[in-house]
């Protein structure tokens, strides 16, 4: 976080009486309500966290847990060298793996966008239309890219239209819907993708090593993503 945008946030907080300014030098500290708010964040994510990794064998918890230790104690990061996160549980706690998952976050949003150009969610908008075959095709219909993308359909709607006018994806006909339409992947949208996939490739294997690719680290994480759908379905309900 850059210098400028913690004053800005801090700023906004003490507007708010979250935060207040220690009498002596210039740090800051929760107030009761700032604490009461953080209390209940942390309350929701942890029911969060944890209807997400109970769904996860002891094997895969184990795994998800070593995912988490390596981000965060990549050479650089933030935790690097510290004792911290000596044991498994302790890699696991909540805070900690959204620290991990902010951390890699970051770095892939970094990277697919200096590889094209696209802000990270305009690029998962091409990276949800690549075929998983070298010469597929895949198309999808706007409430389909809502749902893939958690967005609004306004979003789609001009991000589309966006991408379209770079040459990137087109629209078709939906056979099935004579007032639909279908987005696919145009031949500058495969090159696009396939570059930034190359970066984002490196940066996965600087975090995680071999275990990248192993069949049990992906098994994890397809469960993981499952159990979030879940999750985050059943809060949202709630």
């Amino acid at each position: 976080m850059k210098p400028d945008d913690a004053d800005a946030i801090l700023e906004v907080m003490k507007e708010g009486g979250l935060v207040e300014k220690v009498a002596s030098g210039s740090c800051y500290e929760a107030t009761e309500s700032g604490r009461r708010l953080a209390s209940g964040f942390v309350s929701r994510l942890d029911e969060f966290f944890f209807s997400c990794v109970g769904s996860l064998s002891d094997q895969e918890a184990a795994v998800a847990g070593a995912l988490m230790r390596s981000a965060l104690l990549v050479p650089g990061g933030f935790h690097e060298g510290r004792d911290v996160l000596a044991g498994a549980d302790e890699s696991r706690w909540p805070p900690l793996c959204l620290l991990a998952f902010s951390t890699v976050f970051q770095v892939l949003t970094t990277t697919s966008k200096r590889a094209t150009g696209l802000s990270f969610t305009d690029f998962r908008f091409l990276l949800e239309l690549y075929p998983k075959k070298r010469h597929g095709c895949k198309t999808h219909r706007a409430k389909d890219m809502v749902r893939f993308l958690r967005t609004g359909r306004a979003y789609v709607t001009t991000a589309s239209v966006r991408l379209e006018d770079q040459g990137y994806i087109s629209r078709i006909p939906d056979e099935n819907d004579a007032r639909g339409v279908l987005f696919q992947l145009e031949p500058a949208g495969y090159l696009c993708v396939q570059d930034a996939i190359e970066d984002v490739w490196a940066v996965l294997v600087a975090f995680y090593g071999d275990a990248c690719g192993g069949r049990v680290v992906l098994g994890a994480i397809k469960k993981l993503l499952v159990a979030e759908d879940a999750a985050l379905g059943c809060m949202a309900v709630g």
